[in-house]
């Protein structure tokens, strides 16, 4: 209403334009740009307008962005401005990464070795989508960091040089061999078939020391693998000698049937082909070389075998810990739950990205008990709480669309969750689609009638929407 009166009130400006001009006569182009000239203010004047109504009611909700209230305020300013720096950082630092990226695709039925001039300088690469090609990644290549293949089909590569971080990727390949002459930490392979990896003698390395301390070797090559079918590895150990239990074919699928037919065996608390297995080299008890191929359990931090696992609990009881131990429910039920309290800690310390890491773990971790109402929540199912927790989080780090799509599975697990349905009405707010928000909170209010932030929010969210139809009215006036 505010803006078209403003319109209104510039009319007189509009006809002495118009009879200054010569309306209906004399010079056209001086009546055009006058008028231009008094529409444009018209148009600054209304957005003047707006903007002071819109500090006007920021001030009222809080948002004014002034001098802060409290120490909490403080904090949370300079959270946010932490968080933008950071993001600018990351995005610095993705643009660094891309343009040191040498990407080498859409090649097929080629033999060569890749020279220093074949990378332009750059020192990660990546072969991409090519098909029936060897390629030779010599030794007179230095410096280079990383070796990431995709999508790439009858692929032989001869390794010959040293990785800085030792680690190569590879993701939906098919028929592909790699030849190592040089040691490698870690190959990761996902969603991956026919792989078959050939080690020269004396590469094969158990790990030495304790995991965590400074003496720790890590088994070399590690391959950490998902969704894998037809893995084999060919070795020999330092005397030319055959290492015991090498995989040839390895299959997930088979290998979960074969887990299956365990007693006690739980399913793992995700798809099948997301599962992550290891094929590593250890030394058993009579200190024989030997590969091991085992799915992962997570152990805090870290991801471990179940033969490391008994290892760990000879060297220090479990007791007390929270982990998904051989991928029981009871285990990865008790480490979800202390995942989504030390996510609360972090929240109510305004630590809004770990947190949401936290409840990402927690959710990640949880078995399928933990999307059916349980009596530690309330009756509220621990997955459907965990998702309106890290709705809050992603809220708070100003990412309104994420936030909608956790509080849209939460109120789909729970659908009588008051904080649901709340998060859900806040995403639409931020998204500032007021006519979506306003259903959600009146539902939040109807499952907790004595609220008070629910109802403050429905009065800025009526506030909101009425400030959008009278936007509306002025631009569809001005038109």
């Amino acid at each position: 209403v505010s803006a078209h009166s403003s319109t209104l009130a510039l009319l007189p400006r509009f006809l002495f334009a118009m009879a200054d001009a010569g309306y209906g006569r004399g010079d056209r182009a001086n009546y055009y740009n006058r008028w231009d000239a008094v529409a444009a203010e018209a148009d600054a004047e209304v957005k003047a307008e707006e903007a002071a109504e819109k500090a006007e009611a920021d001030a009222a909700l809080g948002l004014d962005g002034g001098a802060p209230r409290s120490a909490a305020e403080k904090a949370d300013t300079e959270k946010r401005e932490a968080l933008k720096k950071m993001k600018e950082v990351w995005s610095r630092r993705q643009e660094l990464e891309d343009a040191s990226k040498c990407v080498l695709s859409g090649e097929s039925g080629v033999d060569r070795a890749l020279s220093a001039a074949d990378l332009q300088g750059k020192r990660v690469l990546l072969i991409k989508d090519c098909r029936d090609c060897r390629f030779e990644l010599g030794s007179n290549l230095v410096g280079l960091i990383k070796l990431f293949v995709e999508q790439c089909s009858g692929l032989r590569l001869a390794l010959q040089c040293s990785l800085i971080t030792s680690h190569v990727e590879m993701a939906h390949v098919e028929g592909v061999s790699i030849d190592l002459h040089m040691p490698l930490h870690t190959l990761q392979l996902d969603l991956c078939s026919d792989v078959t990896l050939r080690v020269s003698n004396g590469l094969v390395n158990a790990a030495t020391g304790r995991p965590g301390l400074a003496d720790y070797v890590p088994a070399s090559p590690r391959v950490v693998h998902a969704g894998v079918a037809g893995l084999s590895i060919e070795a020999k150990d330092f005397e030319g000698g055959d290492i015991a239990d090498a995989p040839v074919g390895f299959s997930y699928t088979s290998a979960l049937e074969r887990e299956a037919q365990n007693e006690g065996y739980e399913a793992p608390p995700c798809p099948p082909q997301e599962v992550q297995w290891v094929t590593q080299p250890f030394k058993n008890e009579n200190e024989t070389l030997m590969w091991e191929t085992a799915r992962l359990v997570r152990v805090g931090e870290r991801f471990l075998t179940p033969r490391e696992l008994e290892e760990e609990k000879a060297i220090s009881p479990l007791e007390d810990r929270s982990i998904d131990v051989k991928g029981t429910v009871e285990g990865a039920m008790n480490n979800a739950l202390m995942r989504k309290e030390q996510g609360n800690e972090a929240f109510k310390g305004r630590e809004y990205m770990q947190a949401m890491a936290l409840y990402t773990m927690a959710i990640e971790s949880a078995p399928q008990e933990a999307f059916e109402a349980t009596p530690e929540n309330n009756g509220k199912p621990l997955v459907a709480v965990c998702r309106a927790n890290r709705a809050a989080c992603f809220l708070k780090l100003g990412q309104p669309e994420k936030a909608l799509e956790d509080a849209e599975e939460c109120t789909r697990l729970a659908p009588t969750f008051v904080k649901g349905h709340f998060r859900l009405g806040m995403s639409y707010h931020a998204m500032e689609d007021y006519e979506r928000a306003m259903p959600h909170l009146l539902r939040a209010r109807d499952l907790a009638p004595k609220d008070a932030q629910v109802k403050e929010a429905i009065k800025f969210c009526e506030f909101r929407a009425l400030e959008a139809r009278r936007k509306a009215s002025a631009i569809q006036a001005k038109g």
